[in-house]
């Protein structure tokens, strides 16, 4: 019986312009070894969407007097997947 080839992350894509000078630190971020049995808040991927979501949430947390636990998960490397390949947004954060 054949193995299945995992959906994620996507093997030889084409990587985009502002992939080409990665950040060694952020392209494969992990702030812990192993991942917590629970948290707050479970974001899937770290796009731009991800990655603004989770700051606003961590904001209005904050904001709120809220100390609130957050995982941000990524399947491949930090805006390496849908943000990589479907371009550049502008995101306004006031």
């Amino acid at each position: 019986m054949p193995t299945e080839q995992p959906l994620l992350p996507v093997k030889g894509r084409i990587d985009s312009f502002w992939l080409s000078q990665r950040d060694a630190e952020l392209s494969n971020a992990r702030t812990t070894r192993d991942l917590p049995k629970s948290a707050d808040v479970v974001i899937i991927g770290s796009g731009l969407s991800g990655a603004m979501i989770s700051y606003r949430i961590l904001e209005a947390a904050k904001a709120e007097g809220m100390n609130i636990s957050l995982i941000l998960l990524e399947a491949d490397e930090t805006c390496g997947s849908a943000t990589a390949r479907n371009g550049r947004c502008s995101v306004d954060i006031d």
